[in-house]
This record gives structure tokens, sequence and C-alpha cells, in this order.
């Protein structure tokens, strides 16, 4: 063993992935501060050919953290008490609510990634 201030490198080296597919780790800490509306391709539904949903991504690289349906609450009379019940947006009910937003479209219905440079 050598001296400890000759076993301390002087820079953090890059290391290889262990978990991912990627070459190397990232070199900063994911911040899942930016949302953003996806359109996502959905051939499976018949009459549908396109989907939004709300995403969180990194700020720095784009990583998306969540993709998200939003949902609203719509009054019910059940006949014995009114109550609140949870649904799924439209399509130009998310766009209506999230206009201030960018609008991204991605390939996949699950992104890994969504590219920084968005178009509106």
């Amino acid at each position: 063993m050598g001296n400890l201030e000759n076993d301390i490198p002087k820079y953090k080296k890059k290391k290889k992935s262990t978990t991912s597919k990627s070459r190397e780790k990232s070199n900063h800490k994911h911040e899942y501060t930016e949302k953003c509306v996806v359109k996502y391709p959905t051939p499976y539904l018949v009459g549908k050919e396109f989907s939004y949903g709300l995403v969180t991504y990194c700020k720095h690289c784009g990583k998306v953290a969540s993709l998200t349906h939003p949902t609203k609450e719509e009054h019910v009379n059940t006949g014995i008490a009114n109550a609140f019940m949870s649904v799924f947006m439209t399509n130009e009910e998310i766009l209506e609510y999230y206009k201030d937003l960018d609008v991204v479209e991605v390939e996949d219905m699950f992104p890994k990634y969504v590219s920084i440079t968005k178009s509106k």
C-alpha cells in the first residue's frame, strides 16, 4: 500500500453500468422536475390511432420517470347518495387542461427518453 494521498484519484472515472444496457452511467444526478404531454401510438385500440399522456422527465437528459394518463373527478348520483368517481380524461381534455405544456411525439407507449428539443 502506498501513501493515502497517492491512492485517491484526482477525478471520478466513468464506470460501466451493471444494471442497464447503456455503456456508461450518467454523469449527473437525474432531476425529474420537467413535465410534458406525450403523443404515443395506440394501434391496439380500434378507431383510435394515438393517445396522450403526461410524462415527468429529467431536465438534463430527457430520461422518463413516469407516464400517467390524467384522470378527473366526476359527480355520480347513485340514487342513495351522491358520489365522485375518477375517470380518464379524453385526448381533447388533456390537450385543453395541459395547454401550457409542450407536446412531444414518441414512437412507443412506454418511452424511456423524450426529446428535450420539444415541438409545440
